[in-house]
């Protein structure tokens, strides 16, 4: 008897439910002329039958049956609910070309109704039809108020289709009606590196920076806009005002320390990285690396040792731990060491020579030798390394010679002749076999830098032929403009001509990319003196050269030139 109740309420509400849905559906369907008409008229039962019909297939989760029916009542809908639910179920069977037509259709007899713009712009966004995208949102513009995020919007559809100048004009547009969104200058710093307008890049980037209140993503990349234009102390002034202190950041910094040089800041940013995350194995390699850097060999092997886990698991660190031991002259441990490493290692054949060397210095002269056995013919190291043995002895024919009665076997013959040219001149002071070696280099390869540069500076440096030299010293800064040397090169060689203004030009330029390679650029401060003397510029000169005394007080040729202008 309680069972039969509960059926015939069932029953009662779903009849009551049905009459209330059909007289919704009238006053949906029926327009305001025909409202006196009958209730229940042919055409109005068949949209009433087939909109409850659907209403129960969506109900039982059958989309595509609710679909059928949908489509059935179609052209008698006039209500914007409806064709919004219609669109809903085409969405969710990802019927997208089907949508497409319903929302344009949806579009010309709703104009107001701003959701089915929003629906047709993730239609075409879904189907990767960026340009009808950017149409919809133009359209959406100009029939409803503009705001900062239609703007953007458009923006990045631009974007996605490669437009990034356009990208960039309506970006710059929102900003006039959100000022301060970190977001769209980051975008627009992204934007203008894509252009290739760097310093406009970091304008912006900076921008983000701040808005975004120093958080580790912008602080990343303006970082890397610094990076990439080789300002690496701004770089790590950007990365110590990240507010976060992650090993990420003590890393980036250590990396860029590494950059400039600075081995005792890296080492101590690396160990601060390490501190965050212990057991790091690429942290513990690079704290292992700046030991070695900063030639404090004990305390790289003592700190390698320590870490005992990383060294079973890391071929670079026992590289490391080899080389440690072989600078402090323990080369029967070092061999041990080097044995221990795999021959599928990236780093064997560098693991082949520094044994060789061990063996070498060890007085096994055959063995350090035979050891090049393990290694192909057709590797282009080889013979290199062999060379390299007796140059480390300073037996500079020998090593020659290596190369000479292998050069068959060397495929990059230039940098063979470059090789073999290098140690005539640097080694031996015999410049005509230098000069001739160059030149048989460069038949080669006519356009490397550094051989053109340094056939250049021999033919200025000796005065063989000065105008000869600067014009292979200026094909040499064709392929790279900024190299310290080249520069030096020209400098000295504007010098030997007589045009010493030029010669102060390049060679200021060149102590200016010279970055922090102070033992290396003496000889250019020394180049420079000698120029600023025949400017008359001895105050100049003496300032230069005192400098040079000062951190090198056993540099010949400045102490020299310095008495003399007393």
């Amino acid at each position: 008897m309680q069972k039969k109740k509960y059926r015939i309420a069932i029953i009662f509400l779903y009849t009551f439910a049905v009459i209330f849905i059909f007289y919704i559906f009238k006053i949906n369907t029926v327009n305001s002329k025909t409202q006196n008409t009958k209730l229940y008229d042919g055409k109005q039962v068949f949209i009433d039958y087939h909109y409850i019909t659907a209403y129960n297939n969506l109900y039982n989760g059958n989309f595509n049956a609710a679909l059928r029916d949908y489509k059935k009542i179609l052209p008698y809908m006039k209500s914007a609910v409806f064709y919004e639910n219609y669109i809903d179920i085409l969405f969710y069977l990802k019927k997208y070309d089907e949508l497409e037509d319903a929302l344009n259709i949806s579009i010309k007899k709703f104009p107001k109704e701003k959701s089915f713009y929003q629906k047709l712009l993730n239609v075409y966004i879904v189907k990767k039809r960026y340009k009808k995208a950017i149409d919809v949102i133009k359209k959406m513009q100009t029939r409803f108020h503009p705001n900062a995020e239609t703007l953007q919007s458009i923006a990045v559809l631009y974007m996605k289709i490669g437009d990034y100048s356009s990208s960039l004009d309506y970006f710059k547009k929102s900003l006039s009606y959100d000022k301060n969104s970190p977001q769209v200058y980051s975008y627009i710093s992204k934007l203008y590196l894509k252009l290739g307008m760097k310093n406009k890049s970091l304008e912006y980037a900076k921008k983000a920076f701040l808005l975004n209140g120093y958080s580790f993503k912008s602080g990343v990349f303006l970082a890397s806009i610094y990076e990439d234009l080789k300002q690496y102390k701004k770089a790590i002034d950007t990365y110590k005002k990240i507010k976060s202190n992650n090993s990420l950041k003590f890393l980036a910094i250590g990396n860029d320390y590494y950059n400039v040089r600075d081995y005792k800041n890296a080492l101590y940013y690396f160990k601060k990285a390490l501190k965050k995350s212990p057991n790091n194995i690429d942290y513990i390699q690079k704290i292992a690396y700046m030991y070695i850097n900063l030639k404090q060999y004990r305390k790289a092997a003592k700190f390698i040792k320590y870490h005992k886990n990383a060294l079973s698991n890391s071929y670079r660190l026992r590289y490391m731990y080899g080389i440690s031991l072989m600078r402090m002259d323990n080369y029967k441990e070092a061999i041990k060491q080097f044995n221990k490493i795999d021959k599928t290692s990236l780093l064997y054949n560098d693991v082949v020579y520094n044994k060789s060397i061990c063996y070498y210095k060890l007085g096994n002269i055959k063995k350090a030798l035979s050891i090049f056995n393990d290694m192909s013919d057709s590797s282009p190291e080889k013979y290199f390394m062999i060379s390299n043995i007796y140059y480390e002895n300073k037996n500079y024919k020998k090593a020659i010679q290596v190369i000479k009665d292998n050069i068959q076997k060397i495929s990059n013959k230039d940098e063979a002749y470059f090789y073999i040219a290098d140690l005539y001149y640097d080694k031996l002071r015999n410049r005509q076999k230098a000069i001739k070696y160059l030149k048989k280099s460069l038949k080669i390869n006519g356009k490397s830098p550094k051989v053109l540069n340094y056939l250049g500076y021999l033919l200025i440096d000796e005065d063989i032929d000065v105008k000869q030299g600067v014009k292979l010293v200026k094909k040499a800064l064709e392929f790279d403009k900024s190299n310290p040397y080249y520069l030096d090169s020209l400098g000295y060689g504007y010098y030997k001509e007589g045009k010493y203004k030029k010669a102060v030009d390049f060679l200021n330029k060149a102590l200016m990319n010279m970055k922090n390679k102070k033992d290396e650029d003496d000889i250019i401060k020394i180049h420079l003196a000698e120029a600023y003397i025949k400017l008359k510029n001895i105050k100049k000169a003496k300032s230069i050269l005192k400098e040079i005394i000062k951190e090198h007080p056993n540099n010949k040729k400045a102490k020299t030139i310095f008495k003399k202008l007393k």
